[in-house]
């Protein structure tokens, strides 16, 4: 691995027949990642600018065999989302997540979560690293299944 490769690296996309506002706004509001299995609980620490999981935001996520603190550092809505893992357990290095929302021709939207982090040399190596994506991968389809469920 050299500096500009990072260890895990991965995307996620689902097209909508919603609009982008309002998968955007589903997307982004914290309470729904607990719609996937491994999310046990998120708790809002700081409303953000202008929209409580807005910019400026501050959410701690709790899964299982996991633990995030997260800051949200950009809000463009409809349209772009990112956010940064600050703190973690078991400790990674974030180095960013990002949500895009696109209109699509004919109607409908396009979104997709991506993100990137390293982990230590101590936190078990390639091995845990793909276990890592796996969960990360599968946490992230849920999140957009259910999305799709709740505004097509």
């Amino acid at each position: 691995m050299n500096a500009a490769e990072p260890m895990v690296a991965l995307a996620v996309e689902r097209t909508f027949a919603a609009d982008p506002e309002a998968v955007f706004d589903w997307i982004t509001d914290g309470n729904n990642l607990m719609t996937a299995r491994l999310v046990l609980r998120v708790r809002r620490t700081r409303d953000g600018e202008g929209y409580v999981w807005g910019k400026g935001a501050r959410r701690e996520v709790l899964a299982v065999g996991a633990w995030f603190r997260e800051d949200i550092v950009e809000c463009d809505r409809p349209y772009r989302y990112g956010y940064q893992i600050v703190q973690s357990f078991p400790p990674m290095r974030h180095l960013g997540g990002l949500i895009t929302v696109t209109p699509v021709d004919g109607g409908g939207s396009r979104a997709r979560w991506e993100c990137s982090f390293d982990l230590p040399p101590t936190s078990g190596g390639s091995f845990v690293a793909r276990l890592t994506k796996g969960m990360f991968a599968s946490t992230f389809n849920q999140i957009f299944d259910a999305a799709k469920r709740q505004r097509g």
